[in-house]
């Protein structure tokens, strides 16, 4: 599952979702090293460090393969292209 995380300050980080539950998110930003986890609170999602964000939109994976064209291979070899 793919997800566009906003935090109250503005930035925005696209997230992969490792793991779910009904209170608990596992994620990973690329650029970052560690996974990270939100958690429920309240009427929204806190991350571990207490700060609030919004999850903007959350796109299965059956939806994102519908969505993008599936990638050819291509192989170049000594001779040309080989498809």
């Amino acid at each position: 599952m793919h997800l566009i995380i906003a935090y109250h300050d503005g930035r925005r980080a696209e997230a992969m979702v490792l793991a779910a539950s009904t209170e608990r998110l596992r994620i990973s930003i690329p650029g970052c090293d560690d996974a990270m986890e939100l958690r429920v609170e309240g009427d929204g999602w806190i991350t571990e460090n207490g700060e609030r964000v919004e999850i903007e939109s959350m796109i299965r994976a059956e939806e994102w393969s519908i969505s993008l064209p599936k990638p050819e291979l291509s192989v170049r070899g000594a001779g040309g292209n080989v498809s």
